[in-house]
């Protein structure tokens, strides 16, 4: 038994096939790659104002329509899940930061009123007598 046990690990290993021993290590899977393939099967990238187009359509879509989106798998998923988010709980958030993402979030100003109170602190003069002293102390601590 434990002779055609060997026998099917050595008709399976490098050692009796070196050909098929991969030196290099896979093929890593690169973005560059990954997206010269999707252009090839006919994707294209989206621009910023794409997505601004995309945002503010979607802001006028009914209900039942954005259902019927999220059901049909052959549109995109970015799109899939923004609808999705839309008609979740947190749709109120989702459209929030979709006009922000389309149009800018608006300018917030805060106002402060009341007396602003600049109090200097005390300067004080060393005066050279004052300097001897320290630096007469300094150097002792220092022997």
């Amino acid at each position: 038994m434990a002779n055609k046990l060997d026998n099917l690990k050595k008709a399976r290993g490098f050692d009796v096939n070196p050909q098929n021993i991969n030196r290099k290590g896979p093929t890593p899977k690169l973005i560059s790659t990954m997206i010269v393939d999707l252009k090839k099967a006919g994707y294209e990238r989206v621009g910023a104002s794409a997505i601004v187009d995309t945002f503010e359509t979607l802001l006028n879509v009914p209900e039942e329509m954005l259902a019927e989106m999220i059901k049909d798998k052959s549109n995109p998923m970015s799109l899939r899940i923004v609808a999705k988010a839309m008609l979740s709980t947190k749709g109120w958030t989702v459209l929030q930061e979709m006009v922000d993402r389309a149009h800018g979030k608006a300018k917030q100003s805060t106002e402060v009123q009341g007396e602003l109170t600049i109090t200097q602190p005390a300067i004080t003069v060393l005066t050279k007598e004052s300097a001897d002293i320290i630096n007469e102390m300094y150097q002792s601590k220092l022997k």
